[in-house]
C-alpha cells in the first residue's frame, strides 16, 4: 500500500512537470466561448447567458464561478457570494464544458460585463475572454407629440434602449384592452382620455395618456404696443364640448375671475404674460377641470420705473470715484443711455452708457444728475440723484469780535471754516516762543474778564469726518492806556506802553521841580523891587519858546532822546494889589527823534498867603518816531493825531514875599 501511494504521487510529479513544459500543452487547449458576446434584455426578466470552455486531458476541473471585477493582486469574487446577485444567480452548466449562467429579475445595475473562470486539480486556473455584455432596458411608449388634437393621427412606438436579442412578438394595449396588433409601432387616432402600452414577453410598459387638447386659447397678436386694444379667445377643439358655456381664465396660473370665451382688454406692461382658459364639463371626465395650453403675450412700452443707483454708497469723499447706474423696465431693452447734470438752473450733458464713472471727485462735481433712456417705442428719464461731495475743513480762519480791547473787558474769538459735512469739532490752541497749548474747544472762545496775560497768538483747529485744518494765527491784546492807536501788537506793546507812560510822569515831575526852583530865583531876586512898588498885583509872563534840536541838546546835553524842554521869557509885571501870577505859555517841540515831547500850557498863579497854585493842560505832540512801534493793524498812526492824556493837578505852596 505504501508503495503504491508513493508511485502515485511521484506520478502525479512527473505529469505536473511534463505539462509545465513549454510547448507540450498549447495555450488553444484551454478555451473559454460566449455565445453571443450581447445581449440585451427587458428589466424584470430572466437572462440565460450560453457558454463553453476546454481545456488538455489528464485535467480535471475542481471549481467553477463567473464574476464581473477582478481586483490587482486578489482573485475575482464568485457572483453567487456577491449580495447584490445573492439569489438571481444560477450556475446551469458542469465541470465537464458547459458553463451556461443564468441572472433572473434583472434590474438596470445589472448591466455589466460577465465572465467565467475555472481551476483544475493542478492549480491551473483559466478564465475566458472578454465576456458577455449585458444590457438590461426597460419597455417605453414613445413619439408622441407633448399636444394633440382630437382626431389627429398619432403614431405610437414601443421602444427599448438596446435591441432585444430574438426578436420577440409585441403586444399593444388601448386602455387595458389589448389589440390586435403585433409590430414595434401603432397608429392611433388621439382622442381625449385614451392611454397605451405595450408589452413583450409578458412584460409589459407603463401607460402613456395622450395630451388631447380640447381648448385653444387664442389672439390676433402676440406682440402688442402698450395701449392697443388685446382680444384673447378660448376655441373648444373636441366635439363633445362645443357647446359649452362655462370658461375661466388665468394670467401666469393665477385666476382672473374672468368667464366668457372672449377676453379683451387695453394693453400694458402689467398686462404681459402667459395666458390660458379652461372650462368644466360636467358631462364628460366626471366633472374634472380642462385646461388648454398658455398663450404668451408679448407688451412693447417706452421705458419706465427709471431709477439711478451709486456706488459705493454711502459718503462721498473729494478725490474719490462713484459710479453711476441707470436701471429701468422697458420692452424691447433701452437702447440709448444719456446723463445729465444739474447744478441749480444749469444743464450740462455729462456722458452716455448705462453706468457713468467719476474719477478723481471734486466739489464741482456736486449736483443732481438724472439719466435719459430711449427705446424704440420712446423714451423717458429719471428723478434726479443728488450727489454730494464731502470733504475736509478748509478756509479754516479766526477773528475777534472787537477791535477796542480793553482790561476787563469782554472779548470773544470766533472760528469759521468750510466743510461738509459741517465742522464736528473746534480745538483753540494758544502759542508763543515756549510752546503751543489748548485752551478751549467750541466754535468760540470768550474771554469775560480780558487781563494782560490773556495776551497772545491764537488759532484754532476744525475737524470733520474726512479730515481736519488750523486757521493763521490770530494776535490778540489789550490797548495801551496811552498809545491805544499804536500799540494794538501783543504783550510786547504792553510793555512798551507801561515804559513810555512811567517815563512821560517822571519827565513831567522834572519839568515841575524845575519850573519851581526857577520861581524861587525870580522870586528872591524881585522881592526888593516889589515892594518899591505899589500894592497892585504883579504878573509874570512866560512865554512860550520854539527850540530846535540843537538848542534842546546845548540846554541839557545829559538828557537822552526822551527829555523834556522849556523856554521862560521875562516877567511883565503889571501893578495890581492883591496877588503875583505868572503864566507859563506853550512850549511848542518840533523834529525831536526818538523823543517823547510834552508841552505845558499856561500856568496861572495868584498871589495867595497860603499857596501857590498852577494848572497844567493836555500835551499836544507835533512829531512822533515810528522806528520800533508795532501796529496790530498793520498801519501806521496819522502824525497829526492827538492823544488823550489826563494830568494830575499840582498844588504848590509859596510864603510870602516879606516887607522890606
Amino acid at each position: 500500500m505504501l508503495i503504491n501511494a508513493m508511485l502515485s504521487e511521484i506520478s502525479s510529479v512527473i505529469v505536473a512537470a511534463f505539462l509545465s513544459v513549454p510547448g507540450i500543452v498549447g495555450q488553444k487547449d484551454w478555451s473559454v466561448t460566449y455565445t453571443p458576446q450581447r445581449i440585451c434584455a427587458l428589466k424584470g426578466s430572466t437572462v440565460d447567458i450560453p457558454c463553453t470552455y476546454s481545456y488538455p486531458r489528464g485535467y480535471s476541473v475542481k471549481k467553477t464561478l463567473w464574476f464581473i471585477y477582478w481586483p490587482a493582486n486578489s482573485e475575482p469574487k464568485d457572483l453567487s457570494q456577491n449580495p447584490q446577485y445573492r439569489g438571481r444567480v444560477e450556475y446551469r452548466g458542469n465541470k465537464k464544458h458547459d458553463c451556461s449562467f443564468r441572472i433572473k429579475d434583472l434590474t438596470e445595475r445589472d448591466s455589466a460585463t460577465y465572465r467565467f473562470r475555472f481551476l483544475t486539480h493542478y492549480k491551473r486556473s483559466y478564465a475566458g475572454q472578454p465576456g458577455v455584455t449585458l444590457t438590461v432596458t426597460d419597455l417605453q411608449v414613445s413619439g408622441y407629440p407633448d399636444t394633440v388634437t382630437e382626431g389627429q393621427s398619432v403614431t405610437l412606438t414601443c421602444r427599448t434602449t438596446c435591441a432585444l436579442s430574438d426578436s420577440p412578438a409585441f403586444i399593444w394595449y388601448k386602455n387595458n384592452q389589448r389589440l390586435s396588433f403585433t409590430s414595434q409601432e401603432l397608429q392611433i387616432t388621439a382622442s381625449i382620455g385614451d392611454y397605451y402600452s405595450c408589452a413583450v414577453g409578458g412584460y409589459e410598459s407603463h401607460a402613456v395618456t395622450l395630451n388631447v387638447e380640447c381648448l385653444r386659447a387664442e389672439t390676433d397678436s402676440d406682440t402688442v404696443t402698450e395701449g392697443q386694444s388685446v382680444t384673447l379667445t378660448c376655441r373648444t377643439t373636441c366635439a363633445h364640448l362645443r357647446d359649452s358655456r362655462t370658461f375661466r381664465w388665468y394670467k401666469n396660473g393665477a385666476d382672473l375671475h374672468e368667464t366668457g370665451s372672449i377676453l379683451q382688454f387695453r394693453a400694458s406692461s402689467e398686462r404681459a404674460g402667459t395666458y390660458s382658459c379652461d372650462l368644466w364639463d360636467g358631462s364628460y371626465g366626471y366633472g374634472k377641470n380642462l385646461l388648454c395650453s398658455a398663450v404668451t403675450l408679448s407688451v412693447r412700452y417706452a421705458p419706465k420705473l427709471i431709477s439711478v443707483s451709486v456706488s459705493p454708497s454711502g459718503e462721498i469723499k473729494e478725490g474719490s470715484s462713484v459710479t453711476l447706474t441707470c436701471s429701468s423696465d422697458a420692452n424691447p431693452p433701452v437702447q440709448t443711455y444719456t446723463w445729465f447734470k444739474k447744478t441749480g438752473a444749469v444743464l450740462s450733458e455729462r456722458g452716455t452708457g448705462e453706468s457713468y464713472t467719476i474719477t478723481d471727485l471734486k466739489l464741482s462735481d456736486s449736483g443732481e444728475y438724472y439719466c435719459k433712456v430711449w427705446n424704440s417705442v420712446g423714451g423717458n428719464q429719471s428723478l434726479p440723484k443728488p450727489l454730494s461731495v464731502q470733504y475736509p475743513p478748509k478756509s479754516t480762519s479766526a477773528s475777534v469780535g472787537t477791535s477796542n480791547i480793553q482790561e476787563g473787558s469782554s472779548v470773544t474769538l470766533t472760528c469759521s471754516s468750510d466743510a461738509k459735512p459741517p465742522v464736528q469739532r473746534y480745538t483753540w490752541f494758544k502759542k508763543n516762543e515756549s510752546g503751543v497749548w489748548q485752551t478751549g474747544s467750541g466754535q468760540s472762545l470768550n474771554f469775560s474778564n480780558f487781563r494782560s496775560w490773556n495776551s497772545g497768538l491764537y488759532y484754532c483747529e476744525t475737524q470733520n469726518t474726512h479730515g481736519a485744518h488750523n486757521s493763521t494765527a490770530l494776535l490778540v491784546s489789550k490797548q495801551d492806556v496811552f498809545f491805544s492807536d499804536f500799540f494794538l501788537g501783543g504783550p510786547e506793546s504792553a510793555v512798551h506802553a507801561a515804559v513810555g507812560t512811567t517815563a512821560f510822569m517822571a519827565l513831567l515831575l522834572t519839568a515841575v521841580i524845575l519850573w519851581m526852583r526857577r520861581r524861587k530865583s525870580t522870586k528872591s531876586q524881585n522881592t526888593e523891587a516889589d515892594r518899591q512898588d505899589n500894592k497892585s498885583p504883579v504878573y509874570d509872563d512866560i512865554s512860550g519858546t520854539a527850540l530846535s534840536h540843537t538848542a534842546a541838546q546845548d540846554t541839557n546835553r545829559d538828557n537822552d532822546e526822551a527829555a523834556f524842554y522849556s523856554a521862560v521869557q521875562p516877567v511883565t509885571i503889571r501893578n495890581q494889589e492883591g496877588g503875583l501870577y505868572s503864566t507859563v505859555q506853550p512850549v511848542t517841540i518840533r523834529n525831536q527823534e526818538g523823543g517823547l515831547y510834552s508841552t505845558v500850557q499856561p500856568v496861572t498863579i495868584r498871589n495867595q498867603e497860603e499857596g501857590l497854585y498852577s494848572t497844567v493842560q493836555p500835551t499836544k505832540i507835533n512829531s512822533y518816531h515810528y522806528g520800533d512801534t508795532l501796529y496790530s493793524n498793520g498801519q501806521e498812526p496819522h502824525p497829526q493825531a492827538e492823544v488823550e492824556v489826563q494830568y494830575a493837578s499840582i498844588r504848590f505852596t509859596c510864603a510870602s514875599a516879606a516887607p522890606r
